[in-house]
């Protein structure tokens, strides 16, 4: 596996809130009556996302709700939708998942898939009263350039419009530090697509020839064989211990005698620290300059960019129209 590939595993799965529906939200961009921050019912915190892609870019605002102490999504306490595999349990697509994020603190949340399948999230609150809302919002994006590969039209009208404004009094945000799953598990659906044409003990022995040249690569990163039985399903994975990123064709579980690509998510804990380092490692190693910039400007999110706003950071950077925010 390549260490490119390995950063884009890196960079697309470390740190994106997925499953557990903290970043889904409401489309909805009206403003609550609540401007503080706080945990009271109602009050809202606001994503503030940009795509790109070669034919265009843009940028998106959508929000979560505080109610009782918990985020919630439109996937919330609907079916899971696939398999879901832990050591005293099968999850199956038609179970009811909580998706649900408790909020045990502005800093503290607690991520409920589905039964004790949970996550643990740390985050820290970064006060934005008078700072930059470009290099907020789009870190090192001034200092590295904008990315070739995709149209970066509204990302300069940002920069060349708006470059210099500030955030107002009383804008936070909230930058993740760190994520740690609970147990182990492995999630799979059985799609035709997802079926593996071989036995499980010819997938299982060439993981262990697998495994030993992606930690001869030498490029930055541990791989971890491990295979086990749960609720009488034979399962085998590769994953890299800094992160717990499968590399591809690496994990597989056997079900109704048939073998499937799955995922194995270990529990382990993965910091924003440990993050920026091994991106600092791979950018040493980095030949072209798209992804020298690439690794760059993830490293600049992890330091200076925010992972959630608070209502009058949202308000400030949704008002400027000339992005048209959706």
């Amino acid at each position: 596996m390549s260490a490119k590939k390995i950063l884009l595993s890196v960079m697309t799965a470390s740190f994106i809130l997925t499953a557990c529906g903290g970043g889904g939200g409401s489309d909805d961009s009206s403003y609550s009556s609540e401007p503080k921050d706080s945990l009271s019912n109602g009050t809202r915190y606001y994503y503030l996302n940009y795509t790109a892609t070669p034919k265009n870019d843009s940028f998106k605002v959508t929000y979560a709700e505080v109610q009782n102490k918990q985020f919630k999504s439109k996937d919330s306490n609907k079916p899971l939708n696939y398999y879901l595999l832990t050591e005293n349990k099968l999850y199956t697509p038609r179970d009811i998942a909580q998706r649900v994020v408790q909020l045990d603190g502005l800093t503290h949340w607690t991520l409920t898939t589905i039964g004790n399948v949970k996550e643990d999230w740390r985050l820290e609150r970064v006060n934005l009263s008078g700072k930059n809302i470009f290099d907020t919002v789009l870190p090192g994006y001034r200092q590295y350039g904008f990315d070739k590969d995709n149209d970066s039209t509204l990302a300069q009208v940002f920069l060349k419009a708006h470059g210099q404004e500030k955030f107002p009094e009383g804008s936070s945000c909230y930058r993740i530090v760190s994520q740690k799953n609970n147990i182990d598990y492995l999630g799979f659906k059985t799609n035709i697509d997802d079926e593996i044409r071989e036995s499980f003990e010819e997938f299982d022995q060439a993981n262990t020839y697998y495994v030993d040249g992606l930690n001869a690569e030498n490029n930055n990163f541990s791989f971890r064989y491990v295979s086990g039985i749960w609720q009488n399903l034979p399962w085998t994975a590769i994953y890299d211990v800094e992160f717990g990123n499968n590399p591809k064709d690496a994990t597989a579980v056997k079900f109704q005698n048939k073998l499937y690509h799955a995922n194995f998510i270990p529990s382990l804990e993965k910091t924003s620290d440990r993050e920026h380092q091994v991106l600092s490692q791979l950018l040493s190693t980095a030949k072209d300059a798209q992804t020298k910039r690439n690794i760059q400007i993830e490293m600049a999110r992890i330091k200076t960019g925010c992972y959630i706003y608070n209502e009058a950071a949202a308000k400030s950077v949704a008002g400027l129209k000339s992005l048209k925010w959706s």
